[in-house]
Parts: C-alpha cells; sequence; structure tokens
C-alpha cells in the first residue's frame, strides 16, 4: 500500500534507490526517454532561474581547465595533422624529409593562399582534407621545399637534381 504521507514515500524511494542503485539508473533511464520536453523544460527554466549563477560556474570552469582543454586541443590537432600526413605519404614529395613539426600540405595547382583563406588555416585546412575524403590535389613538402618551390628556379633539391641528371647524361654521352 502506498504511503499517505509524502515525506514517507520519498524517504522510502531515496532508501531505495541507495539500496539499489542500478535500478534507479534504470528508472531515470526510462523516464528521461519517456519525458524528453519536460526535461529540457526543467532545463531550460532552471537556467533562466539561476542565469547569473550558471554564467558564473561557467567562467570559472573555462578558467580552471583552460590548461586542459589547450593540451587536449594541442594533442588533438597533432594527430590530426599526423593522419593527414600519413595519408599523403608521410614524407616530403622532393627531399624525402619525415619530421612531422618540418612538414606541411601544398597544393599541387597552386592557389593555396585563396583556398586556405575560404576554408580556414592550420587544423581548420587538415580538418577539411579529412571531411573530403582527402582529394588527391595535395602533397606533402617540408617548409624549405615549399618555400623554394616559388622561387623562379624552383626548390634548391630539384635543381641538384637536374644537375646532376645533366651531368650523368653528359658523362655517359661521352663514352
Amino acid at each position: 500500500m502506498p504511503y499517505k504521507d509524502k515525506e514517507k514515500a520519498n524517504a522510502n524511494k531515496r532508501k531505495n534507490n541507495k539500496l539499489h542503485p542500478e535500478l534507479a539508473r534504470e528508472r531515470q533511464r526510462r523516464y528521461r526517454a519517456e519525458h524528453p520536453e519536460q526535461i529540457k523544460a526543467a532545463r531550460r527554466d532552471y537556467y533562466w532561474r539561476h542565469r547569473d549563477r550558471m554564467i558564473e560556474l561557467s567562467r570559472k570552469s573555462h578558467v580552471k581547465h583552460r590548461e586542459a582543454r589547450l593540451l587536449y586541443h594541442k594533442q588533438h590537432n597533432r594527430e590530426l595533422k599526423e593522419l593527414v600526413i600519413k595519408t599523403y605519404g608521410g614524407r616530403c614529395t622532393c627531399c624525402g624529409e619525415r619530421e612531422l613539426d618540418f612538414l606541411c600540405i601544398d597544393h599541387l595547382n597552386g592557389g593555396g593562399t585563396q583556398h586556405r583563406f575560404k576554408v580556414g588555416l592550420g587544423s581548420r585546412f587538415y580538418h577539411w582534407l579529412k571531411k573530403q575524403g582527402f582529394p588527391p590535389d595535395y602533397q606533402v613538402l617540408c617548409y624549405n621545399c615549399n618555400m623554394g618551390k616559388e622561387s623562379p628556379d624552383g626548390c634548391p633539391h630539384q635543381r641538384r637534381r637536374n644537375e646532376v641528371l645533366v651531368l650523368r647524361k653528359g658523362y655517359h654521352g661521352a663514352t
């Protein structure tokens, strides 16, 4: 028989919840699944009744967890860069450099500056590449080769290779 006294009924519920926490969690899960609009309305109502306090707590949490958040994003962005670089070959296509800190993604057909302004810099660009399924119009270059590519003579590595090939052809052609 149910309790007529509401306080006794609530005390009994709390006691049973402590004795059987798995059943309490199941009841809560079921209630949330069956009443999502009431839960949403109650949360919204609570927020507006305690808005100033909620904003202050959010600010404090933001400051308190700043270092952890920055570390998480730094690790996440590094893992994303590793994935993108590995997907495009894992080394500089010109000189073979493998050190991740020296590598970047190069637009094969040029137009990288305009494209980066459109999709974003750094990790935003890597996210875009991943979302697009790693399109083939990109290559891995180290920063030196990427800058050298823009010079009129091209990358120094390519110039040296071309000079060696010319010398070899000239040497073999003489005999």
